[in-house]
């Protein structure tokens, strides 16, 4: 089992969705691109995607993670500032 479908796994268990085949494939491939667009290890970009989830307000479903909706919370946003900054430090 890849890296990538563990983070996949532990994150439809942490939100409680469930397992089926097309929610963790979804999410998977989720995993695969945060850590692709910024740069980040697997594992990093599964605990970005789970705090960000914890801190919205819309519903998470597997279109949460189709259409990158983590990316919208402000918890996201505020990583990525910070991150922005301490690269232009």
């Amino acid at each position: 089992m890849t890296r990538r479908m563990q983070a996949a796994l532990r994150i439809a268990e942490h939100l409680g969705l469930p397992k089926t085949f097309p929610n963790v494939r979804t999410i998977e491939l989720a995993v695969e691109c945060e850590a692709e667009f910024t740069d980040l290890p697997i594992e990093e970009a599964e605990q970005l995607i789970v705090a960000a989830a914890a801190h919205t307000r819309i519903s998470i479903n597997r279109f949460f993670f189709e259409d990158a909706r983590w990316r919208e919370t402000e918890l996201y946003l505020n990583y990525q500032r910070r991150r922005r900054m301490e690269h232009t430090a």
